[in-house]
């Protein structure tokens, strides 16, 4: 069976022109690929702005710095997403609350983000500034009722579509209403993979040039472009220290690449995702719901929802037989990290983390071995009742 890295590995001859034309320039950062990739971008997601950068979690600290979030704000994060936004806030002295989940889906909703909101106000809690969410394993998140629960106790709402990008809900994705802002990360496993990488997409023209200013560490060819930079008549001295996260031209390049070609990978995803609807369906699974002309998943994981405790115990059967599932991902109170383990469990962060076992599913996945993948996990699962 072919893994995921195996069919990265096997880059299609596009990416491969393109990197090796971006080598041929000698210009590996702060070239036009990276500004042509934010255009892109805002072509394809219809956000007005894009700003890119050297990981998700550079992109997250830029924008937690333009915002001036400090100690003693704190932040709202739905408990069910990877560790990957805590550093840049917690090392800023930012606070950190959590909001429980939908146990079905895995996704935060409108109606617990108000619960949570109002349980706060009414024990005199401090009120986060902003909301973080995540469209988990490619489902699309309700932003326009997130961001109206948000914006009416007077925060912002974060959209992390890292995983996500593709997705659509009502004819619109991730940058579109109710997010004032919306991260992306490009890792391995992303529906747009560029080996590492991040972007903001935001609706501020002029909030986005500050976020390009930050992300340097010196001068820029045009200083004028660059609010931090001193004009008393020396383009070498910065007033507000940067972040040094710049993506990088090969990184963008490959970006441009498979961004022009995101909506056929999709498509394969989907038909994946469909091939294991009919492969599994009427078995006894709780299967995500399937896409609809108003409703589409990015699908960048197949999660599947297992009655009683056996999907911890059917992983390791699984992964004996070659195929890679995962439990994504555990509640961020598990994590030994300050102030959150005092904050679970969530009920409905248990339930979906208890139950819920994620299928490959990829680009380049066969269809025979999605019927040896459902045939080893049927089998895993007669053998445990």
């Amino acid at each position: 069976m072919q893994t995921f890295s195996e069919a990265l590995a096997a880059a299609d001859p596009a990416d491969q022109e393109a990197l090796s034309a971006t080598l041929s320039s000698r210009i590996l950062l702060g070239g036009p690929q990276a500004e042509e990739f934010e255009r892109a971008l805002c072509e394809y997601t219809g956000a007005p702005c894009a700003v890119t950068a050297s990981s998700v979690g550079a992109a997250f600290s830029l924008l937690l710095d333009t915002l001036g979030l400090r100690a003693p704000e704190r932040l709202l994060i739905a408990a069910i997403c990877p560790p990957t936004l805590l550093a840049p806030a917690t090392l800023r002295g930012i606070g950190i609350d959590l909001l429980d989940v939908d146990p079905l889906s895995g996704l935060a909703t409108p109606a617990l983000l108000r619960k949570r909101l109002l349980g706060m106000r009414e024990q005199g809690q401090s009120l986060p500034r902003a909301i973080v969410a995540m469209g988990l394993s490619g489902q699309p998140l309700d932003t326009p009722g997130l961001g109206s629960v948000a914006h009416e106790f007077g925060a912002l709402l974060i959209e992390d579509a890292s995983e996500s990008l593709g997705s659509g809900a009502n004819g619109q994705g991730p940058g579109g209403e109710g997010a004032d802002f919306t991260v992306l990360g490009f890792r391995p496993g992303a529906p747009l993979t560029t080996g590492d990488g991040g972007a903001l997409l935001l609706h501020d023209a002029a909030l986005a040039d500050d976020l390009r200013a930050r992300r340097g560490l010196g001068p820029q060819d045009d200083p004028d472009e660059c609010a931090t930079f001193s004009k008393e008549g020396t383009d070498d001295l910065c007033a507000v220290p940067g972040l040094d996260c710049r993506m990088g031209e090969l990184q963008a390049a490959l970006g441009l690449s498979r961004l022009e070609r995101l909506p056929q990978m999709l498509a394969e995803r989907r038909e994946a995702a469909l091939r294991y609807q009919e492969l599994l369906g009427g078995c006894g699974l709780l299967l995500p719901a399937p896409d609809t002309p108003g409703r589409k998943s990015a699908w960048v994981r197949y999660p599947i929802g297992i009655r009683g405790d056996l999907s911890a115990q059917v992983l390791p059967l699984l992964r004996n037989k070659g195929v890679v599932a995962t439990k994504r991902y555990p509640p961020l109170y598990r994590h030994r990290l300050p102030g959150l383990g005092a904050q679970g469990p969530l009920e409905g962060c248990e339930i979906f983390y208890r139950h819920t076992l994620s299928l490959p599913i990829f680009v380049g996945l066969k269809p025979l071995d999605q019927q040896f993948i459902a045939a080893d996990l049927l089998h895993a699962l007669d053998t445990l009742k």
